[in-house]
């Protein structure tokens, strides 16, 4: 049974925060729960990402223990990909412009 091949160590580290600190739903301060580390392969090289997870712990809230993720995280990848959005963008043109892969 194959595991997988762990990356190397990134070019850069970026840490990512919240720019909101009210909770959507009822407008409390938002609480620091845990920190996400990733990692993420880029076309300038890989990036070391430490996310900041933040919760509302109004138990009155719909909000209640719900995630709350930085804003900046979903404009460098897609929840559950290793990839950056710019790899997945150069692939999508290489293989609709020119039917050619990366690989």
């Amino acid at each position: 049974m194959g595991g997988k091949t762990p990356r190397e160590k990134p070019t850069q580290w970026w840490t990512l925060e919240a720019l909101r600190r009210e909770c959507a739903g009822c407008g409390r301060e938002l609480k620091w729960n845990y920190t996400k580390h990733c990692k993420v392969a880029t076309l300038t090289g890989l990036l070391g990402m430490e996310v900041q997870i933040e919760v509302c712990l109004n138990r009155a809230c719909n909000w209640y223990h719900s995630p709350y993720h930085p804003e900046e995280e979903g404009r460098i990848a897609l929840p559950y990909y290793g990839d950056g959005l710019d790899v997945l963008v150069l692939i999508g043109a290489l293989r609709d412009r020119e039917h050619a892969s990366v690989f």
